[in-house]
């Protein structure tokens, strides 16, 4: 893979170990979701998070909590790497 780590406008998303990259389809679906969901909840649950691209793009535009689920181990490498992020790190929470 020639560059492990997805670029936002306001963040990143690592995505090195997780077995299914970012997609356009993610993306367009996540920027859907937070325009329609923005600040309706205070907590969130990612189930099948993969890289966690809808947590991290909500989470940029949000204040909710956010857990995220997902059955590969390998995933939780990139949850780590991507949580370094400074203030986001407080409201995601990777369960595996």
């Amino acid at each position: 893979m020639k560059n492990p780590v997805f670029h936002f406008k306001k963040g990143w998303v690592h995505q090195e170990f997780s077995p299914l990259k970012i997609s356009s389809d993610a993306v367009l679906f996540g920027a859907w979701i937070n325009e329609k969901m923005k600040n309706r909840f205070q907590r969130c649950l990612d189930v099948g998070a993969g890289t966690g691209v809808l947590t991290w793009m909500l989470a940029f535009e949000t204040n909710a909590h956010f857990t995220l689920l997902d059955i590969n181990p390998l995933c939780e490498n990139d949850w780590r790497i991507t949580k370094m992020q400074g203030d986001l790190s407080h409201r995601i929470q990777p369960i595996i």
